[in-house]
């Protein structure tokens, strides 16, 4: 063993000096270097193909909850014909002559809400009935004008009491393409051949689906054809034309719904980060050269030193990376968004004007400290949009002694705490909600409590969470748990040299209450006095 570990010794004594710094700097620095800059690139691709693939994952979760929201719309909207008596009433009624028939029209339609109650999503209804009193035209039709059609073919051998169905009829004045929702009018007579017809706006579905703004191409296909996209392929004008591009797919999934089977395909955008590395190769391998050759020649002593440096500095810039969470933007986000979907209502301006406030607060970190005032502004500005969202459930109560509002506190810590609140407190409870808010001078302190009569904690969790929030660091932030509440608490504990004092107490099913203590001398020492 000792030979052999004294032979490659013995081999490299024989060379000059110059020659054993060369070998040891290629073997030591430069083959390194390229392990490691071919690491950096594949792991940089590898990111970017996980990012783009959750990208696509979202596209597509997007659209198939787009498409199950407007046909279970359609499916609530039909309901009410369905039970509707005088709907069966009227169909089935033989009448006497065409004055007969126009007079219960139009007594008929004056007290319904057919197209009124549909909202933006659809175009029109139309009932049908299998009765040869009925005349053709405006909302009703008889059965035997699209006997032939092939819609109606599918629907009737079907079965299905509600089915969605694509449809291509060529047409001058109405468009080409249609997408349908038809429904069983069998209420009150099972051997009824009765059915209600509602007509999306197609045009208007895809122009929603373009104006998700998703950098990829995706295409919804029934039967192997595309029938609704976010771009190519959906000219209302055009029969459903072949999906080809299997090939190019990224990301897939199917949706069954109401009778009808939809594969949902999310095309590959171009890996922008390969694209720009391959694009710019030559100028990497220029700046490897240089890099590699001329701090031998200048540098040679400084070499090491200049590595220790380099790999601090990005050791710390990827620690300070890694804090930018924007998981309570991401909470709001999705507050409103799916407000506006369900409900539809025109306040939703208002409150992502609101959001764009509490926005610029995640970006503008020129200075983390910002006075207690405006910090209130920013949980005030919060909580109207939770209230926006949680209406009735949720209501709030704002206290601020004056005294307090000069002082100086790290940006988004009170309102950390109350998201917190809102979050973990009011939203998993199903009754309705308090949370307080109080900012308060004691002893020399500066009190904040944050309070909800939301749903708890456990005595085991409460203890945890403050032995956490005490104890807060960079280790206990990796672990991804409570990331905004260990986050605030760090910076106080940084801000306060580890004086800040926490307390929770609270009661499973009862409510929750965290309590922060601030020596005042630490929230401006220029003129902070209690």
């Amino acid at each position: 063993m000792k030979e052999i570990l004294y032979k490659p010794g013995e081999w490299f004594d024989k060379y000059c000096i110059k020659k054993k710094f060369y070998f040891s700097y290629i073997l030591c620095v430069l083959l390194p270097l390229i392990i490691t800059d071919s690491v950096i690139i594949f792991i940089v691709i590898h990111s970017d193909r996980t990012l783009h693939y959750r990208e696509m994952e979202n596209a597509a979760n997007a659209v198939q909850y787009y498409i199950s929201n407007s046909a279970e719309q359609a499916a609530g909207y039909t309901k009410r014909i369905y039970t509707n008596k005088y709907v069966n009433d009227f169909l089935e009624r033989q009448y006497e002559n065409t004055y007969d028939y126009v007079t219960s029209y139009y007594d008929f339609f004056k007290g319904m809400w057919f197209d009124g109650a549909m909202g933006s999503n659809y175009v029109r209804t139309v009932l049908y009935g299998n009765n040869d009193t009925l005349i053709n035209g405006g909302k009703v039709s008889n059965i035997d004008r699209d006997a032939g059609s092939l819609w109606y073919q599918q629907f009737k051998a079907s079965g299905l009491q509600q089915m969605l169905l694509f449809d291509y009829h060529a047409s001058m004045t109405e468009p080409n393409r249609r997408m349908l929702f038809l429904t069983r009018l069998n209420s009150y007579n099972q051997t009824s051949d009765n059915f209600l017809l509602v007509e999306f706006d197609y045009t208007g579905i895809n122009r929603y689906l373009k104006e998700m703004n998703y950098a990829m191409d995706v295409f919804i296909c029934r039967d192997g054809e595309v029938v609704l996209s976010n771009g190519r392929h959906s000219s209302t004008a055009k029969a459903f034309e072949k999906f080809t591009e299997y090939d190019n797919v990224g990301y897939q999934s199917s949706l069954r719904i109401y009778g009808t089977d939809l594969d949902i395909y999310v095309m590959n955008a171009k890996n922008m980060i390969a694209e720009e590395i391959k694009r710019q190769l030559p100028v990497i391998l220029f700046l490897f050269i240089v890099n590699a050759i001329l701090p031998v020649i200048v540098y040679r002593d400084k070499i090491k030193e200049q590595e220790i440096i380099v790999e601090r500095q990005r050791a710390e810039l990827l620690a300070l990376r890694s804090q930018i969470n924007p998981h309570f933007l991401f909470n709001t986000l999705e507050s409103i968004r799916m407000h506006s979907v369900i409900k539809k209502e025109k306040q939703t301006a208002e409150m992502i004007e609101k959001l764009a406030v509490l926005q610029r607060q995640y970006v503008e970190w020129g200075e983390d400290m910002v006075k207690v005032s405006k910090e209130m502004e920013f949980v005030q500005t919060y909580l109207d949009i939770q209230k926006y969202r949680f209406s009735d459930r949720l209501s709030c109560e704002i206290e601020m002694d004056e005294r307090c509002s000069e002082f100086r506190i790290p940006k988004l810590t009170i309102v950390t705490f109350v998201e917190n609140a809102c979050v973990h407190g009011i939203e998993s409870k199903s009754s309705a909600g308090w949370i307080f808010v109080r900012i308060y001078l004691e002893d020399m302190y500066m009190h904040i409590e944050i309070e909800d009569t939301g749903k708890g904690m456990k005595k085991e969790g409460m203890e945890s969470l403050l032995w956490k929030m005490r104890n807060a660091s960079i280790g206990l932030l990796q672990e991804k748990e409570r990331v905004g509440i260990l986050n605030a608490c760090l910076r106080l504990k940084m801000k306060t040299d580890d004086e800040v004092m926490f307390e929770l107490d609270g009661e499973e099913g009862i409510g929750f209450l965290t309590h922060i203590k601030i020596p005042c001398r630490y929230l401006e020492p220029e003129v902070a006095q209690c």
